[in-house]
This record gives C-alpha cells, sequence and structure tokens, in this order.
C-alpha cells in the first residue's frame, strides 16, 4: 500500500511539473515602460503642441503630411492651447483627421475677412472630403470687412463632430459654416456661434448639410 501511494506521489509531482513547463512554454512577453514605444511605435499619429510634440505649429504639422490616401490615414491631435494661424488659412486634407483635446482645451483661431465678395479671402479652415474635425473650438476673431467663416467648404463634406465654431458677431455675413457648390458636411454635437441676424449655416449651389445634436445662434440658409 505504502509503495503504491509513493508511487502515486511520484506521478502527481511529475505530472505537475510536465504542465508547468508546458505553460511555460506558452508565456507572451509584454513589454512594458519604454520597451513599448520601441517595441510597436504607433503609426500614421502626429502630435501637435507647445511642448513636447512633433511640431509646434499646426500648419507646418499639416503640411508635413505628403502620402495621406484610403489607405494610409493619417490622425494630427492637438494639445491643450491655442492654435493662432494668424492671417493664414487652414486647409484639411483628405484622409487627414484633425482631433483636439477638448472644446474648451484646444483651441484654432485666426483672422481672415474680405471687404466686398470673396469668400476664400474670408475663411479661416477650408474643409476636404474624407475628413473629421473633432474636439476643439475654431474662432475667427475678425472685426473689420463684411465677410467671415469659421469653415468654408467648396465642394468638400468634412465630418464636423464636437466643435465650437465662432465668428464675431457684429454682422450680417459672418458664417460659421458657409457650403458652396455641392458641399455636404456632415455635423454632430456642435455649436455654431453668431450674430442672431446672420447665417449660422450658409449653403448655395446644391448643398445638402447634414446637422445632428447642435445648437446653431443664427438662421440656417440653404
Amino acid at each position: 500500500m505504502i509503495k503504491l501511494l509513493n508511487t502515486l506521489l511520484v506521478f502527481v509531482i511529475c505530472s505537475t511539473f510536465s504542465l508547468i513547463a508546458s505553460s511555460q512554454a506558452r508565456v507572451v512577453v509584454v513589454p512594458m515602460g519604454e520597451d513599448v514605444a520601441a517595441a510597436a511605435p504607433l503609426k500614421n499619429i502626429v502630435t501637435v503642441s507647445a511642448e513636447n510634440g512633433d511640431f509646434d505649429d499646426l500648419i507646418t504639422a499639416m503640411n508635413s503630411i505628403t502620402n495621406a490616401g484610403d489607405t494610409n490615414r493619417y490622425l494630427v491631435i492637438l494639445g491643450p492651447g491655442n492654435y493662432d494661424l494668424g492671417s493664414t488659412p487652414l486647409y484639411m486634407k483628405s484622409y487627414v483627421d484633425i482631433r483636439g483635446s477638448g472644446q474648451n482645451v484646444t483651441r484654432i483661431s485666426g483672422s481672415r475677412s474680405h471687404p466686398t465678395s470673396d469668400w476664400n479671402a474670408a475663411a479661416l479652415i477650408f474643409g476636404a472630403d474624407d475628413a473629421t474635425l473633432s474636439n476643439l473650438m475654431v474662432e475667427n476673431t475678425a472685426t473689420t470687412g463684411v465677410l467671415s467663416a469659421a469653415i468654408y467648404n467648396v465642394g468638400t463634406s468634412p465630418t464636423l463632430k464636437n466643435l465650437t465654431l465662432k465668428v464675431h458677431d457684429d454682422g450680417q455675413n459672418r458664417i460659421p459654416v458657409h457650403n458652396t457648390n455641392g458641399a455636404s458636411p456632415r455635423i454632430f454635437d456642435s455649436e455654431l456661434l453668431t450674430a442672431d441676424s446672420s447665417n449660422g449655416i450658409y449653403s448655395y449651389n446644391n448643398c445638402h448639410p447634414m446637422v445632428i445634436g447642435s445648437y446653431i445662434n443664427g438662421i440656417v440658409y440653404s
């Protein structure tokens, strides 16, 4: 009986060691800390920030992307802060999304306007197809001239999500989103702020914007 028990004990111990060895052969090592970035760097993510970003200037960051495509998409992430474009417009690019750190945290500002009828000179941001702008504020601070727009879509249909879009509220032709030539942007969960007498969204020439869950202070013209 004792011999049988010893034999069983030896079998159990050997089996246990065998299972441990077998399980150890299947261990997957997950790198931690600094090894993570070295092992698997993220592709096509460009960061913009006053400190520790790939760039500190948004337009320079956008100009650095030259190979975006349907199978090679990019994400530009803006850290907290104000990105002042001055009088230089920002052109969105197809297959490049721009994402801020929050509507009250990240702000793109600039001053662009025109005294008569040139919307190309009055827009701060130009939209693009297959591109998303989200999680930030856009403010055209121009107080002179007759025309100004936060975003101008000329035959393009970007996705605009979780945005605050502002223009100065002292005139009728200061428009947060201006669409023309078949532009049909999709606008979600955003605020479009202008004068009560102006157009929150102005669309002409076969445009079909879609607006969901958004607040518009002004007139919708289509």
